[in-house]
């Protein structure tokens, strides 16, 4: 025993110091600046510094409310999150439990990775020359005599539904919640679960409803919150393919930053503001949810 504590303790000792390493790295490199960036959204938007700082003030946050755009806005990014994130896990669902046998070999497995590598600028783009009403969806629908004109196409891009931004995240998060629940499915030897519930009598929809889909879920968790943090702070689809008003809650935060009337400014520090804190609120249910 004491040979034993004589070996270990040089290695633990390097182990905290290593972790203590890490802790500070963690803090510097990643809590610290994004601290910095919200207390710094805070002061612009209270007039304490910046090109316009008279003092303390809640002009900025009382214009923006005013101007009705905040809360159409966040009403907005909420629901495209939603949706996008909702069928996302659903059709990635689909995907892994209709045709894991495929996607461990054959060119399944392979073209599963192909959206991955498009940028959100790309996919936009694609989705916009696909589902415009010039697009080559609505020239397939004037040939098969579905329609008379591009006029009488859908409107499925700018529109108030989102549904072309809701396309194009659903294309772009699919693949990789096909490939995370793969590999849940083959780390938590799912295959092995099912043969067990089947021998046992259970139905597919028995074993899907008890076993495959809580496990999935229940190991993706982080990453579907996650995925709507991402969807709900998104700029470049929403750009492409979102309506002029109401706006994705970071178009309206850049759109203002960029306008050529200074005064608009501290209202996008505003935005940027909210929108932190929104998120912070979402991280901290999914922490105290997780936790129960």
């Amino acid at each position: 025993m004491i040979l034993s504590k004589n070996l270990l303790t040089p290695a633990l000792k390097e182990g905290l110091r290593l972790s203590q390493i890490g802790l500070t790295l963690f803090w510097v490199l990643a809590i610290f600046p994004v601290a910095f960036s919200i207390l710094y959204a805070l002061s612009y938007s209270l007039g304490l510094i910046g090109y316009l700082n008279d003092g303390l003030t809640f002009e900025y946050f009382k214009r923006i409310w005013q101007n009705n755009e905040i809360l159409p806005s966040f009403i907005l990014s909420f629901y495209i999150s939603f949706m996008s994130t909702s069928l996302t896990v659903f059709l990635g669902l689909l995907i892994t439990t209709g045709l894991w046998n495929s996607m461990q070999k054959g060119i399944l497995s392979v073209l599963i990775y192909l959206p991955l590598i498009l940028p959100s600028a790309v996919a936009g783009l694609f989705v916009y020359l696909f589902l415009s009403s010039s697009g080559i969806l609505s020239r397939v629908f004037i040939k098969l005599g579905f329609i008379q004109s591009m006029q009488d196409f859908p409107a499925l891009i700018n529109d108030p539904w989102a549904i072309g931004i809701i396309v194009a995240q659903v294309g772009i998060g699919t693949p990789f919640f096909a490939l995370l629940f793969s590999q849940i499915f083959n780390i938590e030897k799912l295959k092995d679960i099912q043969n067990l519930a089947y021998s046992l009598g259970a139905t597919k929809f028995d074993v899907f409803r008890r076993t495959t889909l809580p496990i999935l879920l229940l190991k993706s968790r982080h990453q579907i919150i996650l995925s709507f943090i991402f969807v709900f702070g998104s700029f470049e689809i929403p750009s492409i393919l979102g309506q002029h008003a109401p706006e994705m809650i970071s178009v309206l935060a850049i759109r203002k930053m960029g306008l050529f009337e200074i005064g608009q400014k501290p209202e996008a520090f505003v935005v940027a503001f909210l929108y932190c804190l929104v998120v912070i609120g979402i991280l901290a249910f999914s922490f105290k949810v997780d936790k129960k």
